[in-house]
């Protein structure tokens, strides 16, 4: 009998295993994360060479595990039940480093890696180095001089609440008033190689003003002060260390414009990216900068995509509290004529190829509701407009850039968008033979400050 009772319970668990066994190799698995808005991992292409280099293996091992059927369930299922379990806490003493494995400080981030302890009068102290670029004249040189030599100011951000914090599911993520998502970046390396070359893309576009718009993100305005004081995060001083290494490039501090509008909708709740209304401030502030016309938000029309729901979902853990926060995503459309073309340069398509299309993706699964400008980042987008001042405007961005580019319909007769990570052409080659007159960097500080993503700035160069 106990013999029986022994073989019963390995036929089971036997059975149970076979029957999850097949369920993953042959349910359907998802090409496209549903709250992340980026694709999985593909199953990876067969190479000798990848074979014996283990790439093979370690690339079709992140394939199953970032495709399993059924993942995003399993995973709100978790997140909920580590939600359940413990105690919360409202102080912090102590937090994951998020920039574990990464190539050390450099000397310059060093100094700028901590914040005062402002928690005593509820305030965030920053230092602003004045804007001396706004005058719309092309004298890179004497713009890059006066911000550098000129005695930084200081100013104050009243915090937009004292109000109560929490980590996530994942510990990189804090949440802030039970439904605003804060990705946690405390680290920068890659600043003094981000303006280094910034300044070599202004010495070998000698017809193209060059411009830097460090975009901060949101945890610097939204984070209650006695937290944020934890973190060892200064974004607005290595803003002004950055811009101080910028020589011939034009600094775009959008920091006192975004730190003025922090009670208004300008970054998203449940995504890491700022809202339209954000870019839409920043945008005007470059506008001003470069000395071009700028259209007020009156000459736009607004949509609205209700119940949305972004990347810091996913990110967070799937942390309920996340999930059950949707919120408004609002953007805005310019009434004036122009024309979009597409240049596609995902894999297998050739970017020669112009196809024309809308500024807008409309319609989008909900979780992909950011990608609505331009359809996402894997292309080259030419726009053309019914302005006509002799300006061509060139972006190279990261996903944070996207929301900026309606706004810029107003202002350029031409704008030539371009993903640092998804452009397979010489870049000073490029926008010289198009004969742009202005070209912005648009970069959040933590991918201005990513070895990975700078080093992709620098190869765009050529030798």
């Amino acid at each position: 009998m106990k013999n029986t009772f022994h073989k019963v319970n390995i036929i089971v668990f036997a059975a149970v295993l076979a029957g999850i066994s097949l369920i993953l190799l042959f349910s359907p698995r998802p090409g496209e994360e549903e709250i992340v808005q980026k694709r999985l991992s593909p199953f990876p292409e067969f190479s000798f060479g990848k074979f014996f280099s283990g790439d093979f293996t370690r690339e079709l091992n992140l394939y199953f595990s970032d495709t399993v059927p059924g993942r995003d369930g399993l995973v709100e299922t978790a997140a909920w039940l580590k939600s359940k379990m413990g105690f919360e806490f409202e102080e912090v003493a102590w937090i994951r480093n998020p920039s574990s494995g990464r190539e050390g400080l450099t000397s310059d981030a060093a100094e700028l890696s901590t914040v005062p302890d402002t928690s005593a009068v509820g305030i965030h102290t920053v230092t602003t180095v004045p804007d001396s670029a706004g005058t719309g004249t092309d004298s890179t040189d004497s713009a890059a001089q006066s911000t550098q030599t000129t005695p930084p100011v200081t100013e104050t951000v009243p915090p937009v609440n004292n109000g109560e914090a929490d980590f996530a599911a994942n510990e990189g993520v804090l949440i802030v008033d039970g439904n605003r998502a804060l990705m946690i970046t405390g680290w920068y390396y890659a600043g003094d190689r981000y303006c280094t070359a910034l300044n070599e893309y202004n010495r070998r576009l000698e017809n193209t003003s060059v411009y830097s718009m460090l975009i901060p993100s949101s945890i610097e305005f939204y984070a209650p002060p006695k937290w944020l004081g934890q973190f060892g995060i200064d974004q607005r001083g290595v803003i002004n260390k950055m811009y101080g290494m910028l020589d011939g490039a034009i600094p775009v501090d959008v920091y006192p414009e975004l730190s003025a509008k922090v009670h208004e909708d300008i970054f998203l709740r449940t995504d890491h990216h700022w809202a339209p209304l954000g870019a839409y401030y920043a945008a005007e502030k470059f506008a001003e900068v470069a000395g071009v016309p700028f259209a007020p938000l009156s000459d736009y029309d607004v949509s609205v995509v209700p119940n949305y729901v972004g990347s810091m979902y996913s990110y967070s853990g799937k942390d309920p509290r996340v999930g059950n926060s949707p919120e408004d995503f609002v953007y805005y459309k310019p009434r004036n004529s122009y024309k979009t073309t597409y240049y596609n340069t995902y894999t297998g398509q050739n970017p020669s190829v112009a196809v024309e299309g809308s500024l807008f993706v409309e319609g989008m699964n909900l979780a992909d509701t950011y990608s609505t400008f331009m359809g996402g980042d894997a292309k080259i987008t030419h726009i053309t407009t019914d302005v006509k001042n002799g300006r061509k405007l060139a972006i190279i961005k990261e996903s944070m850039g996207n929301a900026l580019v309606p706004f810029f319909t107003n202002s350029f007769e031409e704008i030539y968008v371009i993903d640092v990570r998804f452009f397979p052409y010489n870049a000073v080659s490029y926008l010289s033979e198009r004969g742009v007159t202005d070209l912005l960097f648009a970069t959040s500080m933590a991918m201005a400050n990513d070895g990975g993503f700078v080093g992709k700035i620098e190869g765009l160069m050529g030798n």
